[in-house]
């Protein structure tokens, strides 16, 4: 029986069918329950080394799925990049700059000299009647002056096909305009394809 014990673990090693084999190979039913004993375990045992194989492979991959789900590809998940366009020194820029971080916006700012600005605004589309002290760009949208950054995320969304957004001047209560909880009434607007302009959204005034 030694002999048949070494073909059992060699098959085993070269992971052939030991039931085929053993079935096509054997007539003797007179075995040793010993033996028997042995050779089950050895069969067992391989099975279960390849059912955990399987298993570990298994329970990989859909770590491995779960975790590309999740994590998605980096530019599904990235944070809109606002590029600021403004005058040095602008305090009021900063601070909307800083509400826009706050909101989960990637902000970098490019102070340019006044002359620069204007061409910069005038080429983005805004109408100089209605522009502000900065400029901005997000997703290929212009946003002209203190937008509230909940505007920009709306318009963002809905992948309009306006030019972009427009608070004129510098309204108190504004993003980046606060004082205390005084709030001006002012209008943010929708600048069309066209060029011209409708209201977007409309804050009341606050005392």
């Amino acid at each position: 029986m030694a002999p048949l014990c070494s073909v059992v673990m060699f098959l085993l090693v070269k992971r052939v069918d030991v039931f085929v084999i053993l079935s096509l190979g054997t007539r003797r039913t007179d075995w040793p329950s010993i033996y028997f004993r042995q050779w089950l375990a050895l069969i067992f045992a391989f099975y279960r080394k390849e059912t955990c194989m399987r298993l570990i492979k298994s329970v990989a991959a859909v770590a491995i799925a779960f975790i590309t789900i999740a994590i998605g590809s980096p530019s599904a998940h990235a944070a809109p990049v606002v590029e600021l366009l403004t005058t040095s020194g602008c305090a009021c820029c900063e601070l909307w700059a800083n509400r826009m971080r706050k909101a989960g916006f990637v902000v970098e700012i490019k102070h340019l000299g006044m002359g620069q600005l204007v061409q910069a605004k005038l080429k983005a589309g805004v109408p100089i009647q209605l522009s502000a002290c900065h400029t901005a760009k997000v997703g290929g949208y212009v946003i002209e002056g203190h937008v509230p950054p909940t505007d920009v995320l709306r318009l963002l969304s809905e992948k309009s096909e306006a030019k972009g957004l427009i608070v004129k001047g510098m309204p108190i209560g504004s993003p980046g305009m606060e004082s205390g909880s005084r709030r001006e009434a002012y209008d943010v607007l929708l600048l069309q394809a066209d060029g011209t302009w409708k209201t977007y959204v409309s804050y009341s005034a606050l005392p």
